[in-house]
This record gives C-alpha cells, structure tokens and sequence, in this order.
C-alpha cells in the first residue's frame, strides 16, 4: 500500500473500516502537505460527539441575557429613579 493514490486507499481502506470496526471509527483521509501523499486519520467516533450538557444551551443564554439586561438598566437608573428601586438597593 505505499504507492497508493488518495483514491485507491479511499477505494480499499473505507470499506475495510467499515467491515472491521463497524460504527465505532470515523476514518478521514487528509493530504500531507510536505509530500502530497495521502494519511489515514482514524478517530474514535465518541470523541467526535459533542457531550450533552446538565443545562440546555438556550435556558443558559436566556439566563445571561435576562441578567445582562438587567443589569445594564440598573447601572444606568439615576439617583432619582434608584429610589424607586429601593429594594434593589445596598445604599441607605
């Protein structure tokens, strides 16, 4: 296999994979750069699974721009509307 071409091992290695690991490899075939030969990239398919998180991805942005918001309004009360916000306040 060392004088292959990209589409010979495209040919020959992907369906070997496949047959032989069934879904658990991902298999790319990249170019090298430096020689222009063809390298097989084998990679677990687990990595390329993004994990699910604890807290969707949306409540967080919602959460964050709720608290952004609020916190851009509350910087930008003057001293005579803040009264009004009395219970948000530390100052006496």
């Amino acid at each position: 296999m060392a004088h292959m071409n990209a589409e010979e091992i495209h040919t020959y290695a992907f369906p070997f994979c496949q047959d032989k690991f069934g879904d658990q490899y991902k298999l790319f075939l990249l170019i090298n750069p430096e020689d222009d030969k063809p390298v097989a990239v084998v990679v677990p398919r687990k990595i390329l699974q993004p994990e699910t998180t604890a807290v969707p991805e949306w409540f967080a942005a919602g959460a964050f721009g709720l608290v952004t918001v609020f916190t851009l309004l509350l910087r930008n009360v003057n001293s005579a509307n803040f009264k009004a916000l009395g219970f948000l306040s530390c100052h006496d």
